[in-house]
């Protein structure tokens, strides 16, 4: 990308913080000035694409100052301090290190403020217990949450991340790019990621108005090589082939997934005074297709909690964050029958808050 518009966009960021203050208190102007120059080669911190989501990054931006400000103006908001560190990464890691801490902060914080905004105090834990210490309007103890963020194909996360900031600079064009291998058996991770998306935008500037389509080509990376199709479409975004779900059970990654966390977790869980939920956050799941069904309104009536799932974990929260709004996009809740506090009515109160089907189409929002 040449400089000029490496400066433009760095322009855009900055405007974007001067417009929201508290989020500029989290990435300083120094902040901005290192992303821009070790990004271009280790990828740039995902808090630089939210800021640059043109049509709609000010609506992503007033939702994450919207939930920061909440959790934050509690009297005693816990231990913000690390969480901060965490939303900011460091110029030094890896993209890959730097997007997992920053989401799975992200998912703490939004469901922390969500609480909140239900009149809840939350506390953030400084790593001695679950993530997140709930507490009722007169400060009574009321129970905890462990905060889980899982990831799948976070790779090719990697690799549609690069490939934004390698069209930068190109016409914009109404195309789509398919890879048709098996993205399981193939690293797209460092190197082989910069390497595709630059390969990928060099076949983007041999594509003319006369250029048949789809084109299929076959493109060579460091250590393997891909074949790739690219066809019309409505942007530059890549697709990968993906398995469908169907029917409301979890499906056998996603709870082989929570299961290895609840076990992992199990000290922190089994050791709080009170209750101890486990909420699962999956907008950052992929394939989305696998969880997505989980949220509809009749798969909400037949969810069952997990009978893998440890007596320990006193409930279970499915949720999937919408960076635009404190609430949750959607959401489910259950208890675990087989716990001490199944009959617990702050328990099951709580609970409740996160029935939280997706909207349909057509209707409003």
């Amino acid at each position: 990308m040449d400089t000029i518009r490496l400066q433009e966009l760095k322009a855009l960021v900055l405007e974007q913080l001067e417009q929201h203050p508290v989020l500029k208190d989290i990435y300083s102007h120094r902040w901005v000035e290192e992303q821009f120059t070790a990004g271009q080669t280790r990828g740039f911190h995902p808090a630089v694409q939210i800021l640059l989501g043109f049509t709609c990054g000010p609506r992503l931006a007033a939702g994450m100052e919207k939930a920061w400000l909440a959790l934050t103006g509690q009297r005693e908001p816990g231990d913000i301090h690390s969480r901060r560190s965490r939303l900011r990464g460091s110029p030094d890691r890896s993209w890959r290190d730097n997007h997992r801490d920053w989401w799975s902060c992200i998912a703490e914080v939004y469901l922390a403020a969500y609480l909140v905004t239900q009149r809840y105090g939350v506390q953030l834990s400084k790593g001695d217990g679950p993530d997140l210490a709930l507490f009722a309007a007169q400060a009574d103890p009321v129970g905890h949450i462990e905060v889980h963020s899982p990831r799948q194909t976070l790779e090719a996360r990697e690799f549609d991340h690069h490939l934004f900031w390698a069209l930068q600079d190109k016409a914009p064009l109404n195309l789509s790019l398919t890879a048709r291998s098996s993205w399981a058996s193939l690293s797209l991770a460092g190197d082989n990621a910069v390497a595709l998306a630059r390969r990928v935008a060099q076949v983007y500037d041999t594509i003319t108005p006369a250029t048949p389509l789809p084109l299929k080509t076959s493109l060579t990376l460091p250590n393997s090589s891909v074949d790739v199709e690219i066809g019309p479409g409505t942007g530059n975004s890549p697709h990968y082939p993906r398995q469908a779900s169907t029917g409301p059970s979890f499906p056998t990654a996603l709870l082989e997934d929570i299961i290895a966390r609840a076990e992992d977790k199990k000290r922190q869980l089994s050791a709080a005074d009170r209750w101890a939920v486990f909420a699962v956050e999956v907008a950052a799941y992929d394939p989305k297709s696998l969880y997505i069904h989980l949220f509809d309104t009749a798969a909400l009536d037949h969810a069952a909690f997990p009978a893998e799932l440890p007596d320990y974990v006193a409930g279970l929260i499915i949720c999937a964050v919408s960076l635009t709004d404190v609430a949750p996009h959607a959401a489910l809740g259950f208890p675990n029958p087989r716990s001490r506090w199944a009959q617990d009515p702050s328990l099951l109160e709580m609970l409740r808050l996160f029935h939280r089907p997706l909207r349909r189409k057509g209707r409003t929002r």
